[in-house]
């Protein structure tokens, strides 16, 4: 491939800094006098330890602390790097194999999401997005000045044949926005809608981006967060099968031609505070957002970095493929008590689809035109939710019948009093009192 399309002219432009040499300090024998580096000695951290689920401690050794406190490779350690690696390798298994693909840390999903938007978009340029899509992808799209083109989608994804006919007619649908080369998607559990793409609908996007030339931003923090289809809290959850459920093949899998950039996160399996994401593609993609990295950043914290990398080779493979499977049931739990509670007290106010992964419920306000007024009652009666225009890529000006739901955290008695009161909102405002939409 040719990627001079696709690498704007200040990615193109960048530097190696002094952080690229960052490597010579593990090269045996070398002698550095070259670095600014602060002396451990000057750090008053002195141990290290942190409990883990079994009732475990685990304890960094006087260098893996040491390590961790000071400065390191951009990329990532090495030990995590190859970890992932082999995580890429287990799960994705890349057509054109690891030697042409590179991995580079981030601090979390959005950190990533900047950096590729800052490579591959110039003023101007086009960007296709899921109509809805992440309210924080917009909100980084916006200052760059790109026109966002939404695109439509269902309960599986963006709709194949829907995205063919806007690129199709492109010319007479836009003429005067340039043709877009960038595909920003969340294809599992989508933030909002809690859409998850099938691997037909990957494949059949997959074979557009081919045919029209553009790449893929494959957005997906909520990857190993899939569970079985909606039945009941009663009999599904409680009943279901007690394993791990193996996600949907990715974009990265299907990539031969090495147009996908895939963004991950530890976030939502293991911790959200300590920011460790990481961005896999082509090594000529990849490149772009590491240089950025190592002029912005440096690298992202490596004693988050450690503390996951000694908890992941305690674990192994074994181990964390159970932790995931435990973390799977419990969002499993949460979204079937989250739907049951919505249809006993939402009923016929509102129309979705229960998700098949992710955290949300995309929900639409029967008779609504723009759910901001209900919103705005909903939080005066102290139960927070957001308005469906924050999800809108072309701006949060348009309006929408929308709302978006977490069930991720909150207890199940404080969801059941939350879905009673907006219930009692959306009865009042078909009433015509005062909770009208």
């Amino acid at each position: 491939m040719d990627y001079s399309r696709f690498i704007n002219k200040v990615a193109s432009k960048r530097i190696p800094g002094l952080h690229s040499l960052a490597n010579l300090l593990r090269v045996p024998g070398m002698i550095s006098i070259s670095g600014g580096l602060p002396n451990p000695a000057a750090f008053p951290f002195k141990e290290f330890s942190f409990k883990i689920e079994g009732d475990v401690t685990l304890t960094l050794s006087s260098e893996n602390l040491n390590n961790s406190l000071q400065y390191s490779e951009t990329a990532g350690i090495p030990g995590l790097l190859k970890w992932l690696g082999d995580y890429t390798l287990k799960m994705h298994n890349p057509p054109r194999g690891m030697s042409q693909t590179d991995i580079c840390t981030t601090s979390g999903s959005n950190d990533a999401i900047c950096k590729c938007f800052e490579a591959f978009l110039t003023e101007g340029d086009s960007l296709l997005m899921e109509s809805p899509t992440y309210a924080t992808a917009v909100s980084a799209a916006v200052p760059l000045g790109v026109h966002r083109i939404g695109i439509q989608i269902d309960s599986e994804g963006i709709i194949p044949s829907s995205l063919e006919s806007l690129l199709s007619n492109w010319s007479s649908v836009h003429p005067l926005v340039p043709f877009p080369k960038v595909l920003y998607t969340i294809p599992t559990g989508q933030n909002p809608s809690g859409a998850s793409q099938t691997l037909e609908r990957k494949q059949a996007v997959y074979k557009l981006a081919q045919r029209f030339n553009f790449i893929i931003i494959e957005d997906d923090p909520y990857w190993l967060l899939q569970y079985p289809e909606y039945q009941s809290s009663k009999t599904a959850s409680s009943e279901g099968p007690h394993h791990f459920i193996h996600p949907t093949p990715s974009y990265l899998s299907l990539d031969v031609d090495g147009r996908v950039i895939r963004l991950d996160s530890f976030s939502k399996i293991l911790a959200s505070g300590l920011r460790v994401g990481w961005v896999t593609g082509p090594k000529e993609l990849i490149h772009p957002i590491h240089l950025h990295h190592m002029v912005s950043a440096a690298q992202i914290s490596g004693l988050s970095q450690t503390v996951f990398l000694t908890l992941l080779e305690h674990w192994g493979h074994e181990k964390f493929f159970s932790h995931i499977e435990s973390v799977q049931r419990l969002y499993w739990e949460r979204r079937d008590i989250a739907v049951d509670l919505a249809y006993k007290y939402l009923g016929k106010y509102v129309s979705f689809s229960p998700p098949a992964a992710g955290m949300f419920l995309w929900m639409k306000i029967n008779n609504c035109k723009d759910s901001k007024e209900f919103v705005d009652k909903a939080r005066k009666n102290l139960v927070s939710i957001i308005p469906g225009s924050m999800f809108i890529p072309e701006g949060n000006d348009f309006p929408s019948p929308f709302v978006r739901i977490s069930f991720s955290l909150a207890k199940k008695v404080d969801m059941e009093e939350a879905f009673q009161r907006l219930g009692k909102l959306l009865a009042e405002g078909e009433n015509g009192t005062n909770g009208s939409t």
